[in-house]
């Protein structure tokens, strides 16, 4: 609040200066993300954006803001239409790249993978190197889900708890987290679902019920009802609704990893160390293993004060990932913590 006052007072002082509409932008997010006061957020950055004052740049990445309030309001659809304008008015430019990308990521989490990946595909050659990042590891999270699950019903699951997190539902995501299952629709053999407790014969209905639907059904289509008919009273295989848990889930790594980043928002760095563990562990020659390495170098560094842990964590991840885009900064890390920087000039001391 006292800095919401401090930006009103600046915009005042300074009515015509452009760091003043700047000051606009981030006074209208902190009434969205700090005070939680997202209609106050929306109504100030709609002034802004009628503002025929305000640059098109900075009105571009106020849409943007907006968008993702709409988002936080669980309003997907005012979202997209404002990144979609965004998206016109600045092609070609990161502005406009960084408009694709939210549009990618709400396609993701409505679980429409095809679309999302259109966008990213796009993006993977955009001039802004973290866009392009971002673009691609979103894109290999859709492929590597989806090659032995084709219909994303695990990667739809996780995309929604990814947007409860966006949308600071934390609790509810950890509580969806810590017990992932999807229920699939599978095609079985009778016995082997009786046998797994998914169906039973009470389930079927009866041939005086099969008749009548028949009959029901016949009166305007008739080809159509002796199909569902002999679906119905198949007694080769059935479809039923399957549990099926992370452990038969490919998905199960970005559970983990997902889990271990709230965790440590929450300040339960312990349990998020132990999360990390586990992805290298069970999971340590997947995508995920140098940034779980790094980010348990970095836990144990910065949050837990282990440093000699830390730095033998460091080293490894210097010998088993030399190619990580993160091995500059692990080597940086590990070297300021066995004493190679002077404190005085921060350089190395030979």
């Amino acid at each position: 609040k006292y800095l919401i006052g401090q930006y009103q007072s600046f915009r005042s002082s300074y009515p015509e200066h452009p760091n003043s509409f700047e000051a606009h932008l981030s006074q209208a997010l902190l009434y969205a993300y700090y005070l939680d006061q997202k209609d106050s957020a929306v109504n100030s950055l709609n002034k802004m954006i009628a503002n025929n004052r305000v640059s098109p740049n900075l009105k571009a990445k106020a849409k943007i803001e907006l968008g993702d309030i709409y988002m936080l309001k669980e309003e997907p659809w005012e979202a997209t239409l404002l990144y979609s304008q965004v998206e016109k008015t600045q092609r070609e430019t990161p502005v406009g790249y960084e408009a694709k990308l939210r549009n990618a990521k709400l396609s993701y989490f409505k679980g429409d993978f095809l679309l999302a990946q259109e966008h990213l595909d796009i993006l993977k050659q955009a001039t802004s190197r973290e866009i392009a990042n971002d673009a691609i590891d979103l894109s290999m999270r859709i492929k590597e889900n989806t090659v032995f699950d084709p219909d994303g019903s695990a990667l739809k699951e996780f995309a929604s708890i990814e947007l409860l997190v966006a949308q600071n539902k934390s609790d509810l995501a950890l509580e969806r987290l810590t017990n992932f299952t999807v229920v699939r629709r599978v095609k079985m053999n009778r016995e082997e679902a009786i046998r797994k407790n998914l169906w039973s014969p009470d389930k079927q209905l009866s041939k005086d019920q099969l008749n009548d639907l028949k009959k029901e059904l016949e009166k305007n289509k008739e080809s159509i009802a002796n199909n569902m008919f002999n679906n119905i009273i198949s007694t080769d295989s059935i479809w039923v609704d399957e549990i099926v848990s992370t452990d038969r889930l490919g998905i199960k790594d970005d559970v983990y990893w997902l889990e271990a980043n709230l965790r440590m928002k929450r300040g339960e760095f312990e349990l998020a160390n132990t999360l990390l563990g586990k992805i290298l562990t069970e999971f340590g020659e997947d995508i995920l293993a140098d940034d779980a390495y790094f980010l348990q170098g970095e836990l144990n560094e910065r949050y837990l004060k282990n440093t000699e842990k830390a730095m033998e964590i460091y080293r490894e991840f210097l010998n088993k990932f030399p190619g990580s885009v993160y091995a500059a900064e692990a080597r940086k890390r590990y070297r300021a913590m066995r004493g190679d920087f002077s404190e005085a000039e921060g350089s190395p001391k030979f």
